[in-house]
């Protein structure tokens, strides 16, 4: 099987376009990471989310392409408006990477293709600019408005209208890849179901696996992390556990500087409250100590630091504030293509950690999860999301038994993986 070496250099030194699947935990990000550092082309990073953006040192697409917020659109509309700047910036690019590409909608790939081509006065797919597309179709799907079935369904035959749906995808001609190898899980019996659940296959056998995972003792409910797909529901448990501790609160309000759009979601709480005693979660990666989704409670409270007991080890760690950094993509004076900082946020890379939403526990590796789906699981890849996030099976616990009606995967999903897998192991890359 090619290595890391030969994914990497499948994109270096062709002009393929690459759609690289891989499932929760193989490594997306990393290989992206890695793509950054070693390339030698003037490449520009983007994921649809300004949060996601951050995860990979990126912009979002909204900010690179200019486009407006939409439900849907109107292709007419973005193409009479002048874009110089964008047109000499995509004149100097040679790979656009667009990471999280499972949430992209079909009419945004389809208008990047049309600016791509408009600004490079070329009818060739994207205008020659070689696209890298990063994620897992079988996690969270794009978000649809129901006020947009009717034109999805009549231009892309589908009200959900995922990116391969497209225009541009059907004509880029990419080669789809998918990454092998898991990092986050080493039960092989956890995984083999995990996959089972994901390809939609052996379901009942999947599920009889898992409902071994149900509550047994209720203990587990004071230091494990409660996901649900209902945001409601996050921040009624949040708010009802730090209630419950007498020690008194100390509240942490985030700064910025320059351009930081803190307008939807930013990547720590914008206004953190806690107490000694307080269930919290990491939400950046450390080096050594911790990383996205580790679980500790606070121990004090100071100024400048918060000490946290991670709960796995019991190690003690001073947690001081961190920064997110945004970027845009500018010429500078001699005409090359340069990542520009426009601004930074700055928090406590912490949050409660008494609930989160299936949502945001996307990309994260989590100690111990309950996880409630007592009103159902009503997305495609809910159930995926929430059943990957952890290690180990035993640090899985069910408040119910799920069914086979609770696995929610997209058949059309399902098919087009099916249709156009090509298994790749980088296993030496890391």
């Amino acid at each position: 099987m090619p290595d890391l070496k030969a994914l990497f250099n499948e994109v270096e030194y062709s002009r393929q376009n690459i759609f690289l699947q891989g499932q929760a935990g193989s490594g997306k990000s990393t290989f992206i990471h890695y793509l950054k550092t070693n390339s030698n082309k003037r490449l520009a990073l983007t994921s649809p989310t300004a949060v996601a953006a951050l995860n990979i040192d990126g912009v979002s697409l909204h900010s690179f392409f200019k486009l407006p917020l939409s439900d849907f659109f109107v292709f007419d509309e973005i193409l009479k408006t002048p874009r110089k700047r964008l047109k000499s910036m995509l004149a100097k690019i040679d790979l656009i990477v667009i990471d999280e590409i499972s949430m992209v909608r079909a009419d945004m790939l389809d208008i990047i293709d049309l600016l791509c081509k408009q600004a490079k006065s070329s009818s060739k797919p994207f205008g020659g600019i070689q696209m890298l597309l990063v994620g897992d179709l079988c996690q969270l799907p794009p978000v649809i408005k129901s006020n947009t079935y009717e034109i999805c369904e009549q231009f892309y035959g589908s009200r959900r209208a995922y990116f391969f749906d497209s225009q541009a995808f059907k004509e880029g001609r990419f080669k789809t890849i998918e990454l092998s190898k898991v990092y986050r899980q080493e039960d092989e019996g956890l995984l083999e179901n995990l996959i089972k659940i994901r390809d939609a296959i052996n379901l009942q056998s999947a599920v009889s696996y898992f409902n071994t995972c149900k509550i047994k003792d209720s203990s587990i409910l004071e230091s494990a992390l409660l996901i649900t797909p209902y945001n409601k529901v996050v921040d009624e448990v949040n708010e009802k556990r730090l209630a419950l501790l007498s020690s008194p609160s100390k509240t942490y309000v985030s700064k910025t500087s320059g351009s930081f759009d803190q307008s939807l979601n930013t990547p720590a709480p914008k206004v953190l409250t806690l107490k000694v005693g307080a269930l919290v979660i990491f939400n950046k990666n450390n080096a050594t100590t911790w990383i996205n989704g580790t679980s500790g409670i606070v121990e004090d409270l100071e100024e400048d630091v918060v000490v946290v007991r991670i709960l796995q080890g019991n190690k003690i760690v001073k947690v001081a504030r961190e920064e997110w950094t945004s970027y845009s993509y500018e010429l500078d004076s001699s005409g090359a293509l340069k990542e520009k900082e426009m601004g930074k946020f700055t928090q406590f890379p912490l949050q409660l950690g008494y609930a989160l939403s299936i949502h945001k526990a996307q990309g994260k590796t989590l100690d111990k999860v309950i996880i409630d789906i007592n009103k159902g699981a009503f997305a495609h890849g809910q159930l995926y999301v929430a059943l990957s996030r952890t290690r180990r099976k035993e640090d899985i616990h069910l408040m119910r038994d799920i069914s086979t009606k609770d696995v929610i995967m997209d058949a059309r999903v399902v098919r087009f993986l099916r249709e156009c897998r090509e298994v790749i192991d980088v296993d030496s890359l890391f």
